[in-house]
């Protein structure tokens, strides 16, 4: 999963209608779907993220149509120490829930069992390394019982944990829902920008 530079941009934008597609310049959806199609390749860029906030209103809902048509990750570790190695399901994944949290400021979390958790895989630590693995309890660490995040990331390691796959199809449904009542011209906080909220 590649880190990207932080930006300080957050581009503030009027008050204004609920979100809606249809009402955008052609050209503009037609920027924003290339921009679309490209996050999680080698071509994607953090100014991406920028230019789609530019164009929220149209680049919402190419995010989340993009995102229901992805299947699910394997659950578990992907990159780091142990991790499976970083696919282009996983690059695209986490770079369409990255967009989705800058541009709504905002972050969903599924469900998830005591069984589905404990059926997590579990790494094996090695002994005198003070940092550690990234393990299955930091997708649930400071939330509510019973809910997970989609993943986890760990920024200094580059590595991400996957939660069980009914978690992750949950979550996909639940931002349908949420930006369907989006006001997608809302003025958003400075601190969507900062790599701790958009990377999860």
């Amino acid at each position: 999963m590649r880190l990207k530079p932080l930006s300080l941009l957050a581009l503030s934008l009027g008050c204004g209608a609920p979100l809606s597609a249809s009402t955008m310049p052609h050209g503009h959806r037609t920027s924003a779907a290339a921009i679309v199609d490209r996050l999680g390749s080698s071509a994607s860029k953090f100014s991406d993220y920028e230019a789609l906030d530019a164009n929220r209103c149209t680049a919402l809902p190419l995010l989340i149509s993009a995102l229901e048509k992805l299947p699910p990750v394997r659950p578990g570790k992907v990159g780091g120490a142990l991790g499976r190695p970083d696919n282009p399901l996983t690059d695209r994944t986490s770079d369409l829930l990255r967009a989705l949290r800058i541009l709504t400021n905002h972050d969903e979390f599924g469900p998830i069992t005591r069984r589905e958790f404990l059926a997590l895989p579990v790494y094996p630590e090695r002994p005198g390394v003070l940092d550690g693995i990234l393990q299955r309890d930091s997708l649930i660490a400071d939330l509510p019982d019973g809910r997970s995040r989609y993943f986890s990331y760990w920024i200094s390691h580059g590595s991400s944990f996957y939660a069980p796959q009914r978690t992750q199809r949950a979550i996909k449904a639940q931002w349908r829902t949420f930006v369907t009542k989006f006001d997608c011209h809302a003025r958003l906080p400075r601190s969507r920008w900062h790599a701790s909220f958009f990377n999860g």
